[in-house]
């Protein structure tokens, strides 16, 4: 790893706002200010999706810093159960002439969960949350477990409690 680099990645989406938000932590290790440009892109199926756009930023020696990418996204696929669609966000901390110091790649679902008094939306949509919860047997095998999952799946289920199993 380089003495500078992406030390976490928090992405927030709102559907009702239609944006993305990326929080970063940086860290630089060295004992030298280091003078950084972080950029970031939404990436589906390898094609670029969005420009988060980009930041430069100074990290004192032997500190951490944090920085923020928010924009708009008119039209995302949105992550839900029956559709769980997953994106990539690529980001990168370049410095001295864009020498890449990192690159990190975040895997993550444009939705939003919220309660509107007793219900439960996400996306915009009431759900219910029908779950179950269940001792599966010690020794079962992979198919077993595809089995199990796919029951439960039938049966309108969107949770399962997997109760002290190592599954």
């Amino acid at each position: 790893r380089n003495s500078v680099y992406i030390d976490d990645v928090f992405i927030k989406t709102s559907v009702r706002d239609r944006t993305i938000e990326a929080d970063f932590r940086l860290v630089n290790l060295s004992d030298r200010e280091r003078i950084v440009v972080l950029e970031s892109h939404v990436y589906d199926g390898g094609q670029d999706q969005l420009d988060m756009g980009k930041a430069t930023l100074s990290i004192l020696p032997r500190s951490t810093a944090r920085r923020t990418l928010k924009t708009l996204w008119a039209s995302p696929k949105l992550w839900s159960p029956e559709s769980p669609h997953l994106y990539h966000l690529v980001s990168q901390l370049t410095e001295n002439n864009r020498q890449v110091a990192d690159e990190v790649s975040t895997r993550f679902g444009f939705r939003e969960f919220w309660t509107d008094g007793i219900y439960f939306v996400l996306n915009g949509e009431r759900i219910k949350f029908l779950a179950t919860a269940g001792h599966p047997n010690y020794g079962s095998t992979k198919a077993d477990a595809k089995r199990l999952y796919s029951g439960i799946r039938s049966a309108n289920c969107v949770a399962m409690r997997l109760h002290a199993n190592v599954w």
